[in-house]
């Protein structure tokens, strides 16, 4: 019997450990209040800016040149695959960046390449490439690759 007993002791400490604990993550979990907003002096909102679009150094419907300082410039073919392309390269993924050629959503022009703008995105501009192998192609690069003649 005294047996019984101690097992029976012992499982309802054990119970009871088990519900404190419970509570203490619920506790935890449990949002807390939001501290109370301090006033303020009433102020106008902000204008609204549009995103940044360009600071091109050739204007829409001019032409220029791609330079990066390297043999070739990679030429995205919509802005998606041009933000692939970055984020491959933030990653340091080189199987990353080449799958975005692999699967034709980029190509590559000599660096030089003459290019009329077509349009201008968010750091980006949209070129047509006016020379080489990839005339007539259309795509879009880095703002800074685009430089005046």
């Amino acid at each position: 019997m005294p047996d019984r007993l101690f097992q029976t002791v012992i499982a309802a400490i054990v119970a009871v450990a088990v519900i404190a604990c419970g509570l203490f993550l619920w506790h935890a979990r449990a949002p807390k209040p939001a501290p109370t907003p301090t006033p303020v002096a009433a102020t106008p909102p902000p204008a609204q800016t549009a995103p940044h679009t360009a600071d091109l150094k050739v204007a829409v419907g001019r032409e220029g040149a791609l330079r990066n300082g390297s043999e070739t410039v990679d030429v995205a073919v919509n802005q998606a695959a041009l933000l692939s392309l970055a984020q491959a390269a933030d990653k340091r993924s080189l199987s990353k960046y080449n799958a975005v050629f692999t699967r034709k959503r980029a190509f590559r022009v000599g660096d030089g390449t003459r290019v009329r703008i077509l349009g201008e995105g968010t750091f980006s501009g949209h070129i047509e490439v006016l020379n080489g192998a990839s005339t007539g192609r259309t795509g879009y690069v880095p703002q800074e690759w685009i430089a005046a003649q």
